[in-house]
Order: structure tokens, then sequence, then C-alpha cells
């Protein structure tokens, strides 16, 4: 990758969410034609077809939230932390609110799964808002936002004490470790979580 600090296009960041966008695709298409229950399904459904889901699935959402943290921390060269809040605050509330209230609902409404069947589009609209209203893939969204206004409060603290510790994770991610830690990390997380719904 190229140097965060280096200014300009990150194009190689570009192409890791074209990656991560077209394994969502290809995960999606996956459903339709696998074994796993999904809004549509194929009579002939194939295990096969079922790795794949399985193989992209897990570190797609991760990376995405590696890009968006690496783009947030390079925004720190001209912008301050309350500045980054502000900025994403209306790059991601704004178009969340939107698609929660104009876009979910109709998907809901005209799928097989509407809690409210028989209602008018507007009655129903009313009553998924209050008793069945659901985030769908908006979830992004609304949990990077919740991670960069987190972030905003935490960072300026660890600055203070722990001036040092972007540069020390910088040097424990090199070589190989850039492979190992994070898969390491996410495969430790993601068995703990497994654990703790069972």
């Amino acid at each position: 990758m190229t140097d965060i600090k280096s200014g300009g296009r990150r194009h190689d960041l570009d192409a890791l969410r074209v990656l991560c966008f077209g394994t969502l695709i290809i995960y999606h298409t996956s459903l339709a034609y696998g074994t796993r229950t999904w809004l549509l399904n194929s009579i002939d459904g194939s295990r096969l077809v079922d790795l794949i889901a399985a193989a992209s699935h897990p570190w797609r959402m991760s990376l995405l939230f590696f890009i968006s943290g690496l783009v947030t921390r390079s925004l720190l060269r001209n912008r301050s932390v309350s500045d980054i809040r502000g900025t994403r605050t209306r790059q991601l509330l704004l178009p969340f609110t939107f698609g929660v209230l104009l876009v979910v609902p109709p998907q809901i409404y005209l799928s097989e799964f509407n809690p409210f069947p028989g209602l008018s589009y507007w009655e129903f609209w009313k009553a998924f808002m209050v008793s069945g209203l659901t985030l769908e893939h908006l979830w992004f969204l609304a949990y990077l936002w919740i991670y960069v206004f987190a972030w905003s409060f935490l960072w300026p603290y660890l600055q203070r004490v722990w001036p040092n510790l972007p540069s020390a994770l910088a040097n424990s991610l090199r070589g190989v470790n850039l492979f190992l830690i994070p898969i390491i990390l996410l495969s430790a997380s993601r068995l703990w979580l497994y654990l703790a719904r069972c």
C-alpha cells in the first residue's frame, strides 16, 4: 500500500473497496443458488455454492471497516477531531436516516416477510416505524458512525496518555505480521462471539 501520509487519491484503497463490493455481489448471488433459506432461492440449491458465501462473508465487512479507519486517520493531517466527527456525522447519518425512512420500508412491504400484510402502504409505514423497524444493510452506516463518534472522544485521550501508539501499531504490523495479527485477532473475536451465543 502507498503511504497514508503521502496525500492524494488512494487508488489501493479504491481497489480494495471495489474488491469488497464485488464479493458482496457474489455473496448475495450465492445465497440465491445455495442451500440456505434466503429472500430468493433456486430449486436446485448447491452446497458447493454455499462455500462461496462461507469464503467471502467473514472478512469483507471487517476490511471495509479497516479501510474506513485508514481514511479517517488520514483526515487528521488536515482536520481536527471535532471537524472529522461533524463531517462524518453528516456523511453517515443523513443517508442512514433517509434509507431507514424511505428505502427500507418498501423492500419489507413488498417482500414475503411483511410483518403487517393487508395494510395500505401508509398504514404499514406507520406500524413499521413504531414496532417493526429494521436497518437491513444500513446497519453498516450506523455502526460506522458509532465507531467514529467513540473514536473522536477516545483519540485525544490516547494521544495524551500514549502519544506513540500509532507508530507502535505501525511497527507491529510489518512483514508477515500485517497478515497474521489481523487474522488471529479476527479469528479470536469470531470464536468468542460464537461461544457467547451458544
